[in-house]
């Protein structure tokens, strides 16, 4: 049986609401980017600040929520200043055959109204009225919001299944790999074979046997001493409960089919230990409906979805580490590894269901547009109007700056914070 590991609890996220589509096509034009590595700006002094001046990684660190959170969100809005500069990645040709950028317009310009919206939900503040690239695995604002909308949808679904007396096996792929092979030959290698896999004859007698439902499918990214590591993650969901045969007769597939894979693309025979792991998901306690752990602690749709919050492991780093790198540092060598990676993943599936599953787990699937769109459920806090916000997305660190002042001082913080810098005041929102 899979071996019992310990870990932290991470609750899942509110799944992030989809009441109206993302908008496109009215923009205005772009405003000049940030300068990359001139100093940040800061709170300090400023009323209704949150933190009060306190840097971003001391509130990450803290054991409150809201303050975690805020520390993530500031994180990724530094990650976003080096992307509106640096990201290449561009929707395809339109009517006048002129591609645009996606990840470089992100929250960064407005649309038809002519302000930039900040608004606020139980404390944590948020833009509207602003392009929305729903990017999963080139933004760090987008790709929070998918991932966040399908561990909810996932942890709910998977909670269902298991308190209704089924089961879930938890695998893990990987294959050995060198400093040479370009990340995006590592993406066709782990996403054509999930394909081998889960096709054929052998597949469809496996499902018939156990028996297997569906699954959900996530591929992640590192890089270490040896290069690109490409790896997927799965839930595979069987009805009723698994006994010891059907798990190993899971299992024994589950790493004959991978190591088959290997062979066929040339690859060297993965790994006993690392190349599958398959563990079984159980129910939390006192959890309710919405949430099942695995054996790691972890919240199911966490574990599945939750790259974004990852930390990697043994000296590999994330994507999103990489760029932080290049922010930090200014070292041009891990930017080209980014953009390896930005241009490698593009257009690539980050989390996917078997035909059917979401509707027998009874949560509708949605797409990553929908799950990126507007949230407009929150309190509208002030209307920032285009030249100021053009001002405010120019200079480092500000942008973030302003959403924090309204999360806990609204508008009046917001103001003071513009008038420091000498930029025109945000207005009231109408209602």
């Amino acid at each position: 049986m899979a071996n019992v590991r310990h870990g932290p609890d991470i609750r899942p996220v509110s799944a992030a609401s989809a009441a109206s589509r993302r908008a496109g096509g009215d923009v205005v034009a772009e405003p000049a980017t940030p300068p990359l590595f001139s100093s940040p700006t800061t709170e300090a002094g400023l009323p209704g600040a949150r933190g009060c001046g306190e840097p971003w990684h001391y509130r990450n660190n803290s054991s409150a929520d809201a303050a975690e959170q805020a520390g993530r969100q500031s994180w990724r809005y530094g990650l976003m200043e080096v992307l509106w500069r640096y990201s290449g990645l561009k929707t395809a040709p339109r009517g006048d055959g002129k591609p645009q950028f996606t990840v470089r317009r992100c929250r960064r310009v407005t649309l038809g109204s002519g302000f930039a919206e900040i608004r606020q939900r139980d404390g944590n503040p948020y833009l509207s009225g602003v392009y929305r690239c729903a990017s999963i695995h080139g933004c760090p604002l987008c790709g929070s919001v998918i991932r966040s909308g399908r561990a909810a949808a996932i942890s709910e679904g998977a909670g269902r299944w298991l308190q209704a007396g089924n089961s879930i096996l938890f695998a893990s792929f990987t294959f050995p790999h060198d400093r040479g092979m370009p990340c995006a030959a590592g993406r066709e290698v782990v996403s054509k074979g999930w394909s081998h896999m889960t096709a054929g004859r052998a597949w469809v007698d496996l499902k018939a046997s156990v028996p297997v439902v569906g699954y959900h499918r996530s591929v992640e990214f590192t890089y270490g001493e040896n290069g690109w590591h490409p790896h997927i993650h799965s839930m595979i969901y069987l009805e009723g409960a698994v006994t010891a045969e059907q798990y190993a007769q899971v299992r024994l597939y589950l790493e004959r089919s991978w190591r088959a894979w290997a062979r066929l693309r040339g690859l060297r025979r993965p790994s006993d230990a690392h190349g599958v792991d398959v563990g079984i998901c159980v129910s939390g306690v006192d959890v309710g409906n919405y949430i099942a752990k695995t054996q790691e602690g972890r919240a199911v749709g966490n574990e599945l979805v939750r790259g974004d919050l990852k930390a990697a492991r043994h000296r590999s780093r994330t994507p999103f580490q990489i760029l932080d790198d290049f922010r930090v540092t200014g070292d041009k060598s891990q930017l080209a590894l980014w953009l390896e990676y930005e241009q490698a993943t593009k257009g690539l599936r980050a989390i996917t269901s078997s035909r059917g599953l979401p509707e027998i787990l009874g949560v509708p699937e949605q797409t990553d547009d929908e799950l990126a769109a507007e949230n407009r459920d929150g309190e509208a806090v002030a209307l920032v109007p285009v030249e100021t916000w053009n001002q405010v997305t120019a200079r480092t660190g500000l942008t973030w700056q302003l959403l924090d002042a309204a999360g806990c001082g609204g508008l009046e913080a917001v103001n003071a914070v513009l008038a420091a810098h000498g930029l025109g005041l945000a207005r009231t929102p109408p209602g």
